[in-house]
């Protein structure tokens, strides 16, 4: 979850959005909107849920854009197909490229 600090009018709308929620091991899914504990949400057509963002804190950073970006431009200019040739599978039987 990412807070974003103060935004206008028009940027509020553009945000209210909601995030797909997964819930338990069954993977059941729903949707909720959020917002600070602070600022009275819109009526939504899904649960919302306030969050305290002065109690919140990042832990455990993970970098996601980098990784993103390697798997776009693969898929961009269609490595697969380049190296699907020259890979061999390795001594154990590895398929590089197997999806």
């Amino acid at each position: 979850m990412l807070y974003l600090g103060e935004i206008n009018d028009a940027q509020y709308r553009a945000w209210c959005k909601t995030i797909e929620v997964v819930e338990g091991a069954a993977g059941k899914t729903s949707q909720m909107a959020i917002f600070p504990e602070d600022r009275i949400a819109p009526p939504m057509p899904c649960e919302v849920a306030q969050v305290r963002v002065k109690d919140m804190r990042l832990v455990r950073l993970r970098q996601w854009g980098a990784c993103w970006l390697a798997l776009e431009l693969w898929e961009q200019l269609e490595l697969d197909r380049f190296w699907a040739p020259r890979l061999m599978p390795s001594r154990e039987g590895t398929r590089w490229l197997a999806a």
